[in-house]
C-alpha cells in the first residue's frame, strides 16, 4: 500500500512537472487550455466527447488540471465541507486558472450527476469574470453542436481582455462566509416544510428566536430555476428559490421576475440585512450537504452578502442544540400531527405549535394528543394505505409535489408518511457510530507532516538522486536533495514556513488565517450519546404505542436488519440505507409504497437501481419530481391505485 501510494506521488510530480516545462516555453501573448474534470472523464474519449482532440486539432496548446499545482492549494477556507476529493482538486484548478493570464479553462461536468451540480456554482464563483467553458457530457451529445460551442469560445477568448490577477489572494472569504449561528432575538427565516415547519418554527420562538416562515411558491421555484447551471436536485431549486425570496424582502422588496415583489416570503423581515436564513445540511455523501454553500454563492453574487445562513447538519443536530430532548419532542408532535386522518392534522399541529411555543411540550402532552391522533380514524375508512418514503423534502412539502399527498387524502386514500424524527434518530445513530470509529494507532505516513510544511517543501526531484548535482556514490545526498536532515535547507525551510503558519498567516493566501475550530468541550462520548439516543427511541416506542393501528413508526430491529444489507453497507448519503430499510418494511403493512426524490438524486438513483421487486411485499411507485408538475404524476398515481 505504502508502494502504491509513492507510485502515485511519483506520478503527480512528474505531471506536474510537465505543465511546468510548457507554461516555461511559452511566448508572450501564448495561451493554455486547461481541462478540469474528474479523471475518468480526460481518459476516456467517449467520456469527453473527444473535445481535447477537437481543441488540439484547432492549434490550442491543452493540459489538464493534473498538469498544475492544484493538489497544493488548500481551499478549506473558501469551501470548509467540500467532502468530495474530485470536487477539492477541481475548485483548486479553478483557482489557479483564474489566477494566470495564460491560463483558460475548458470545465466538463456529467449529465446527471449531483456532485457535479453543486461543484458548478462552486466553480463559477472561483472563476470571477474570467471566461471559461463549461459542457455537460452525455451520450446523446451532437458533435456538431459541441464543436460550435468549442469555436465561440476560442472566438471569446480572442478578444478577451481581463484584469490582471496575478496578485487576487487564493482565499477569496478570508474573514468567512457570514454562515456562523443563530442568536436569539435575531430575526430569521425557516423553510416551512409542511407541518413540521410550522412546529419547528413555533419551538423556535418559545426559545426566543424571532422565526418567520418562508414557503415554496411557483414565484419561489422561478426565482430558483433562473440561477441554474445544470440539473440541479428539485429540492436545491425550491430551497434556493425560497432564500432568494426571503433575500429580496429583507433588502425591501425588490421585485420579483413578475414584478410582485419577494414571492414565499410575506412575513419575512424586511429590515436591510438584518436576517438570518435557517437552512438544513448534512455532512454528505450526496449533493445536499453542499446546497447551503452553493445558496451561499447565488445569494452573494445577487448582492445579498449581508443576509447570514445557520445551517447545522441535521445528523449533529443533537449535539448542537441547547435542549436536544426538546428538539426530539417536537419532532414527534410534527409526526403525530401527520399520523392523523386528515380532518384533525392542522387542529393538532396548531395544538402542538402553541404547546411547542409555550415551553409545555412534554411526554405527557405528547401522549395526549397521540391518542387524538389514534382517535381520529374511528368511523374512516380508508380505501388503501400508502406508505410514502424518500427524499425527505419531498415526503413532507405538499407544496413541492404540487399537493398530489393532499389529492390522495382528500379522494380517501391514508397516507403513511415516514417519521422525521424516525428518520433522524436513524441518522443520528450512524454519526455516533462513525464518529466512534477512531483512526488506526499508526498514522499514514503523509499524516505526520503539516500541510503548511507541504506547500513549501522543495522540488523532491531527486527521490532516486535522479539530477541531484552533488548526489555522491552509495547514495550521498546532495545540498539540494530534500531527502534528509543532513541536507539542512529542507529542514530549514519547513520549519520556516511551520513558524508562518503558527504566526496566523496563510503560506498560500498571505491572508490572516482564521482560528482552527477547537473541538466542542462539552462533546459527548458514543456511550453518553447512546443512553440520550437510547432514551429517543424509548419515548419514540410510547408515542407509537399510543397511536396504535394509527402509528406509522416501525420496529426498530426491523429497519436495522433491512439496512444491514447487501445494497449500501456504510453509505450514509441523504440517509438512504434508512430510506431503503423504511421502503421495504412498511410494505408489509401498507397497500402500496410510494417513494418520492428529486429528479437526478444520485441517492434515489442507487436505491432504484439496488432494490429488487422482491424487497418488497407491496406495490412499489417510484416517483421523481423536477418542478413541471404536470398531469404525468397524476397518470403515473392513476395506474399504481388500479394495481393496488
Amino acid at each position: 500500500m505504502l508502494a502504491g501510494g509513492f507510485a502515485v506521488q511519483e506520478f503527480t510530480r512528474k505531471t506536474e512537472e510537465q505543465g511546468e516545462r510548457l507554461l516555461a516555453s511559452l511566448k508572450p501573448g501564448e495561451r493554455v487550455l486547461v481541462i478540469i474534470t474528474r479523471q475518468y472523464g480526460i481518459s476516456d474519449p467517449a467520456l469527453n466527447m473527444g473535445i481535447p482532440d477537437a481543441l488540439l486539432d484547432r492549434g490550442q496548446k491543452v493540459i489538464t488540471v493534473s498538469h498544475l499545482h492544484a493538489h497544493d492549494l488548500d481551499i478549506s477556507i473558501d469551501h470548509p465541507d467540500m467532502y468530495w476529493p474530485f470536487g477539492q482538486h477541481m475548485l483548486s484548478g479553478a483557482k489557479l486558472v483564474r489566477r494566470d493570464p495564460r491560463l483558460f479553462a475548458v470545465y466538463l461536468t456529467n449529465h446527471g450527476c449531483g456532485p457535479d451540480t453543486m461543484v458548478s456554482h462552486l466553480f463559477a464563483e472561483e472563476m470571477g469574470d474570467k471566461p471559461y467553458l463549461q459542457i455537460e457530457m452525455d451520450e446523446h451529445f451532437s458533435q456538431v453542436g459541441v464543436i460550435t460551442r468549442i469555436e465561440a469560445f476560442l472566438n471569446s477568448i480572442d478578444h478577451w481582455r481581463g484584469k490582471d490577477e496575478r496578485a487576487l489572494p487564493y482565499a477569496l472569504h478570508p474573514r468567512g462566509l457570514n454562515m456562523g449561528p443563530a442568536r436569539s432575538g435575531e430575526a430569521c427565516v425557516l423553510p416551512q416544510i409542511g407541518l413540521l415547519g410550522q412546529v419547528t418554527a413555533a419551538w423556535l420562538r418559545g426559545r426566543g428566536f424571532d422565526v418567520s416562515p418562508m414557503r415554496h411558491t411557483s414565484e419561489s421555484f422561478r426565482l430558483g430555476q433562473r440561477e441554474l447551471s445544470s440539473k440541479e436536485y428539485y429540492s436545491f431549486t425550491s430551497l434556493l428559490g425560497m432564500s432568494l425570496a426571503a433575500a429580496q424582502s429583507s433588502a425591501g422588496g425588490r421585485a420579483s421576475a413578475s414584478g410582485d415583489g419577494a414571492a414565499g416570503c410575506g412575513d419575512c423581515p424586511s429590515a436591510r440585512g438584518g436576517m438570518r436564513l435557517l437552512l438544513p445540511s448534512s455532512v454528505g455523501s450526496d449533493a445536499d450537504g453542499q446546497y447551503v454553500r452553493a445558496i451561499r454563492r447565488v445569494l452573494d453574487a445577487n448582492g445579498f452578502a449581508s443576509v447570514g445562513i445557520s445551517a447545522p447538519k441535521l445528523e449533529r443536530l443533537p449535539w448542537e442544540v441547547a435542549d436536544a430532548s426538546g428538539l426530539f419532542r417536537m419532532l414527534l408532535a410534527g409526526d403525530i400531527a401527520h399520523a392523523a386522518a386528515l380532518a384533525m392534522r392542522e387542529e393538532l399541529a396548531r395544538d402542538a405549535s402553541v404547546a411547542a411555543e409555550n415551553g409545555v411540550l412534554d411526554e405527557a402532552f405528547l401522549l395526549e394528543l397521540a391518542q387524538r391522533a389514534a382517535a381520529s380514524w374511528k368511523g374512516v375508512s380508508p380505501k388503501a394505505t400508502l406508505a410514502l418514503s424518500g427524499e425527505w423534502q419531498c415526503v413532507f412539502d405538499d407544496a413541492l409535489v404540487g399537493g398530489a399527498w393532499q389529492r390522495l387524502e382528500g379522494a380517501g386514500y391514508r397516507m403513511a408518511r415516514m417519521p422525521f424524527s424516525e428518520y433522524l434518530l436513524f441518522a443520528w445513530r450512524n454519526a455516533a457510530e462513525e464518529d466512534a470509529h477512531e483512526r488506526t494507532s499508526m498514522p499514514f505516513f503523509m499524516d505526520t507532516v503539516s500541510e503548511a510544511a507541504m506547500l513549501a517543501m522543495p522540488d523532491v526531484s531527486c527521490y532516486s538522486h535522479e539530477g541531484c548535482e552533488q548526489g555522491g556514490e552509495g547514495g550521498a545526498h546532495g545540498a539540494d536533495c530534500g531527502l534528509c536532515g543532513s541536507c539542512g535547507e529542507a529542514t530549514a525551510t519547513v520549519a520556516a514556513v511551520e513558524a508562518t503558519a503558527a504566526g496566523g498567516i496563510d503560506a498560500v493566501s498571505g491572508a490572516t488565517a482564521l482560528p482552527a475550530p477547537a473541538e466542542p468541550a462539552n462533546e459527548p462520548s458514543f456511550e453518553e450519546k447512546t443512553v440520550v439516543l437510547d432514551g429517543f427511541a424509548g419515548l419514540m416506542a410510547r408515542v407509537s404505542s399510543a397511536l396504535g393501528d394509527a402509528t406509522t413508526f416501525s420496529d426498530p430491529h426491523a429497519l436495522e436488519v433491512a439496512a444491514d444489507g447487501d445494497l449500501l453497507g456504510s453509505y450514509i448519503g441523504a440517509n438512504g440505507r434508512y430510506r431503503a430499510a423504511k421502503s421495504q418494511v412498511t410494505s408489509h403493512a401498507a397497500d402500496g409504497v410510494i417513494i418520492a426524490a428529486s429528479m437526478y438524486e444520485n441517492t434515489d438513483i442507487v436505491l432504484k437501481l439496488g432494490q429488487k421487486p422482491s424487497d418488497f411485499a407491496a406495490p412499489v411507485l417510484r416517483l421523481s419530481f423536477d418542478g413541471t408538475l404536470d398531469a404525468s404524476v397524476d397518470e403515473k398515481l392513476r395506474s399504481f391505485l388500479y394495481y393496488v
